[in-house]
């Protein structure tokens, strides 16, 4: 556990399929911590890249689509709530289609820079359990 200026980070690294997400939510819940679910901000992303219809390759309507876009996370009723565009899009970043390419998504660079900038934002001065392929290595190198 690390110290993040008025709160402290504890970070779930490993791969996909490991029960990162699983682990994250009960030990946050278990230390009265937020949990800071990065696979559902990448998931929100990409519902909007799907809803605008923008191809993967187009670099510059992806950044202006990213440069537009307001996320947040936040507990309501013991449940993670994620808004996107202060738009309730918990249940949809769930379909098929976004499941299909979350990866491909997380992959680019921008949308990469820009939902780390985000996780440190929502991060900053709280407890946090949170969990990601490379939570530990890139995003919260200091946590433990």
């Amino acid at each position: 556990m690390k110290k993040n200026s008025a709160g402290f980070i504890i970070a779930i690294d490993g791969p996909a399929g490991s029960g990162k997400s699983t682990t994250a939510r009960l030990v946050a819940q278990r230390l009265g911590f937020f949990h800071l679910d990065t696979g559902a901000m990448y998931r929100a992303i990409t519902l909007k890249i799907i809803e605008a219809g923008i191809r993967l390759t187009n670099r510059r309507q992806l950044q202006q689509l990213l440069d537009s876009t307001q996320l947040n996370l936040k507990w309501e009723n013991d449940r993670l709530r994620v808004l996107l565009d202060k738009r309730d899009v918990t249940e949809a970043i769930r379909q098929p289609a976004v499941s299909a390419l979350v990866s491909p998504v997380s992959a680019i660079r921008s949308v990469r820079e820009k939902l780390v900038a985000e996780q440190r934002r929502l991060a900053a001065g709280r407890n946090v359990v949170c969990e990601g392929r490379d939570i530990g290595s890139v995003v919260f190198p200091h946590a433990q």
